[in-house]
């Protein structure tokens, strides 16, 4: 009623009223349809928490990760569709209140290369969608990701529903609360 919101730290914790964050955007990159484009050493953090189900509607190879039909979808920090040469080097996906990055349908030769994933809500990286048209030869190397799931937890480090040549290689994968790699009902069986 009185259009303010109030803040009560923990008994004994003190804070800095300036360092309150409140994340307003549920997803702070799109790309479709773009090609040879190279994020280098960007931080993609403090992106809200949409809703509850773990993917978006219209792919397949969901595994029990389905989306339910009267539930939002959770949202993510970076999404590239029908795109290719989109290359992450050095990058940080931090606090991201959704999945970190959502690759979906046709995305061609998408490259993550020494990024880390840190607290991201759901799924630090996913690739994901359907016969037709679904991600093919993207890599994710050399990347350190750890603690996700920290607000939906039945979720993998690297998630790959149908895509195709994954290559998933020297990384570092922990504390995840479910699985570090998930291949999910892929169908096509040739990620590596």
């Amino acid at each position: 009623a009185e259009r303010m919101i109030y803040l009560c730290p923990p008994d004994g914790k003190d804070f800095d009223p300036e360092q309150v964050e409140l994340p307003l955007l549920g997803q702070l990159v799109d790309l479709e349809s773009c090609s040879h484009i190279s994020f280098k050493g960007i931080t993609f953090t403090q992106c809200r928490q949409l809703g509850d189900n773990y993917h978006r509607f219209g792919n397949t190879g969901y595994g029990a990760m389905h989306p339910q039909p009267d539930w939002k979808y959770v949202g993510e920090a970076v999404r590239v569709a029908w795109s290719d040469h989109i290359d992450f080097e050095r990058c940080t996906f931090d606090q991201t209140g959704g999945n970190g990055l959502y690759f979906e349908r046709d995305v061609r030769r998408a490259a993550v290369r020494r990024c880390t994933f840190s607290h991201v809500g759901c799924k630090p990286v996913v690739f994901i969608g359907d016969r037709v048209d679904h991600p093919l030869g993207c890599r994710v190397e050399d990347c350190h990701i750890h603690h996700g799931g920290d607000i939906l937890n039945y979720v993998a480090g690297v998630f790959c529903g149908v895509s195709d040549g994954i290559r998933i290689a020297h990384n570092h994968i922990h504390d995840m609360p479910h699985h570090a790699i998930n291949l999910a009902t892929n169908g096509l069986g040739r990620n590596y």
